[in-house]
C-alpha cells in the first residue's frame, strides 16, 4: 500500500526580456514510501450489553486493536433498527422502541467483528 497525494502544480515563468510570461498547470501525484497495512484484529466494546429506555441515547465506547491499525473505523449495523440503532455521527446507541436487538460492529477491512446486545424497555 502506498500513500498517495494528489494536487495541482502551477508554474509562472517570466523571461529576462520581460515581454513573455509562460504559465502552466498540471496535475501532480506524489507517492510516499510503501506504508505497512495494519489490519484490525479486535474490537473491544466497553459493554457487551446495554439496558435502555425508549428515547434514551447512550455513548458506545470501544477500543480497536492494534492501536496502530491503518483504518480504525468501525461500521455498525442493527439487527432491528426499529428497536435501537447506532448513530455514527454522535457515537451513540439510540433506543427507538421496546424490544431486543443486536448491534454488530465490523472493521472496514472486514478483519474483525463484534456484537453488542441492546434491550430497550418501554
Amino acid at each position: 500500500v502506498y500513500k498517495q497525494y494528489q494536487g495541482y502544480f502551477n508554474s509562472d515563468i517570466l523571461y529576462d526580456n520581460g515581454r513573455y510570461q509562460w504559465k502552466a498547470q498540471d496535475q501532480l501525484t506524489v507517492y510516499t514510501d510503501k506504508v505497512k497495512d495494519v489490519k484490525v484484529t479486535d474490537i473491544i466494546p466497553e459493554n457487551t450489553m446495554y439496558l435502555m429506555h425508549v428515547g434514551e441515547r447512550v455513548p458506545m465506547n470501544y477500543t480497536v486493536e492494534p492501536n496502530d491499525a491503518t483504518d480504525q473505523d468501525i461500521f455498525w449495523l442493527s439487527s432491528n433498527a426499529n428497536v435501537a440503532r447506532f448513530d455514527e455521527e454522535e457515537g451513540e446507541i439510540y433506543a427507538v422502541s421496546a424490544g431486543r436487538t443486536v448491534l454488530t460492529g465490523v472493521s472496514l477491512d472486514a478483519n474483525a467483528k463484534v456484537t453488542v446486545e441492546v434491550i430497550v424497555e418501554g
